[in-house]
């Protein structure tokens, strides 16, 4: 088996070679090929562009003014939003950072 992978990888890499840069190639498009394309070209493909800016979608008043309604009227609101640790998570970052710094400290 030792003897066949070195045989293996020569022969895969005296072959694969050429074959990729081949494919790789590929053939020039031509002036009608790149017009038709750019015809083609449709801009909801701009959104779908990476680095494309992402717009937010907007509130209209009535929707904000439901929101704060909502708020005002359940106060369980505010332990769903992100950012806040409850006291499992903070125990949790406790025991984390405590093991780390035994480990730490025995190595």
């Amino acid at each position: 088996m030792k003897s066949l992978m070195p045989k293996l990888l020569c022969v895969t890499l005296l072959l694969g070679g050429p074959v990729a840069a081949s494919m790789a190639a590929g053939t020039p498009m031509d002036a009608s090929q790149r017009s038709s394309l750019i015809a083609r070209q449709s801009p909801r493909l701009e959104s779908m562009r990476a680095g494309a800016p992402a717009l937010r979608p907007t509130l209209d008043v009535g929707a904000r003014t439901a929101l704060r309604q909502a708020e005002s009227r359940s106060r369980d609101l505010a332990t769903l939003r992100a950012g806040a640790l409850t006291d499992r998570e903070w125990t949790l970052v406790v025991v984390a950072v405590a093991i780390i710094i035994i480990v730490v400290a025995i190595a």
